[in-house]
């Protein structure tokens, strides 16, 4: 049995709820980001149970078709994005033959349930990604803009500075200053 859960994206995220599969009893076969499959199925009951202990921890399992597909692609963009999953195809054509849906289709689907296209969430994410590797250290921007595949250093400029307000530059150094000033 598949049994799919939100926010569960992370090798820590998945250490979490094997946690709950186990404090249940219940026999994990494989488990990755956003799904775990058991030996057998889960009684509702079961369900229930599990459903509290994960609430716990800012998960949820997720039971509605639509619900599970959008958390696919949202699981499928956080992973190229943070942890740079390899594919040779762009995101459309990576997203439609992962999932087995037409984009078209899982588009309007994303957009429907999130608010926000999928551009704009793989936008937020690399925003994201960003703000950590400016954070962490010295990594050039054009180094940066290829390991986030952006055609050029100019234009993660332009994308992060509309997102964020502020050039990468001036944020790696409000970001390196910040522990200063607390201290």
């Amino acid at each position: 049995m598949t049994i799919y859960i939100r926010n569960m994206i992370s090798p820590e995220c998945e250490a979490i709820v094997k946690a709950a599969f186990r404090q249940m009893k219940l026999r994990v076969i494989a488990i990755r980001p956003g799904a775990v499959e058991t030996a057998a199925s889960v009684s509702t009951a079961k369900l229930m149970r599990l459903q509290e202990l994960l609430e716990r921890s800012g998960f949820s399992i997720l039971e509605d078709k639509k619900q599970v597909l959008t958390e696919q692609i949202k699981v499928l963009i956080i992973y190229l994005v943070h942890h740079q999953a390899e594919t040779r195809l762009k995101l459309s054509g990576y997203i439609s033959e992962t999932l087995q849906y037409d984009y078209h289709y899982l588009s309007s689907l994303f957009s429907e349930m999130e608010g926000i296209t999928i551009e704009k969430f793989l936008i937020q994410q690399r925003i994201e990604k960003i703000k950590l590797l400016l954070s962490v250290g010295e990594m050039p921007i054009a180094a940066i803009a290829k390991e986030l595949n952006y055609s050029s250093a100019a234009y993660l400029t332009i994308q992060f500075k509309k997102s964020t307000g502020f050039t990468p530059g001036i944020y790696r150094k409000i970001n390196l200053r910040m522990p200063a000033l607390a201290g």
